[in-house]
């Protein structure tokens, strides 16, 4: 009953969430003039507000540690997604404020990463360190990937929703509900946060956090 209400209503729930809170953080980030402008190095054609990964990453991480609570996801496999994306939300955050230098961010996504995959090692009791280290780098390079993507208009939604339902779609049929029902999440608030703005926003953290779900467990498979 869990596994089937937890990707479903859960999910819904916080796509109606996104939706209303990614509308009101796009109307502060136009008021308060925090937009990305186009440049010479830009793929998107207008300005585009930032700071729409708050909104993304509050709901996700709350909606997870929600799945935690219930049980439908490993406590702590919790931990790992939670705190891992509480940082680099936070990273995020600033650097859409006031700006962070690249080695800032990239330490704070190698730490991220390696917090994750120290946790879902822990939690499995079987990983080599070569696999270990390989997931570390996976998962901060596909962090920046995103970052890279965001800038194309609309590619950003679309990669969160694929990924996401992709991921859903994987661990559901290998028997891990509870990752499926995270994956679920993150594509269902994905998918509303898009219809609530109209436009991208800046969410670097969000698919990331799907993909690497995706694949630390199974790395952690392999490896067992």
């Amino acid at each position: 009953m869990s596994a089937t209400w937890s990707p479903i209503w859960s999910g819904g729930a916080a796509a109606i969430v996104a939706f209303v809170f990614t509308a009101w953080v796009r109307r502060f980030a136009i008021r308060r003039g925090i937009l990305d402008h186009p440049n010479e190095r830009s793929l998107h054609q207008l300005p585009t507000p930032r700071g729409g990964g708050l909104a993304i990453a509050i709901v996700c991480l709350v909606g997870i540690s929600a799945l935690a609570v219930v049980s439908p996801v490993d406590r702590q496999v919790g931990v790992a997604l939670v705190t891992g994306g509480l940082l680099v939300a936070a990273v995020g955050w600033f650097d859409d404020r006031w700006g962070l230098p690249v080695m800032v961010r990239g330490g704070a996504h190698l730490v991220a990463a390696a917090w994750a995959v120290w946790w879902l090692r822990h939690a499995s009791g079987a990983a080599s360190p070569i696999g270990s280290t390989l997931s570390i780098l996976a998962i901060a390079w596909l962090i920046n990937l995103y970052n890279f993507m965001d800038g194309v208009d609309g590619l950003a939604g679309v990669e969160a929703l694929s990924v996401g339902g992709l991921g859903a779609v994987m661990l559901a049929a290998g028997g891990h509900s509870g990752l499926a029902s995270a994956a679920a999440l993150i594509a269902e608030v994905r998918l509303d946060s898009c219809a609530g703005t109209g436009n991208p926003l800046e969410s670097s953290w969000a698919t990331s956090e799907a993909v690497s779900s995706v694949l630390v467990r199974r790395s952690r498979a392999r490896d067992e």
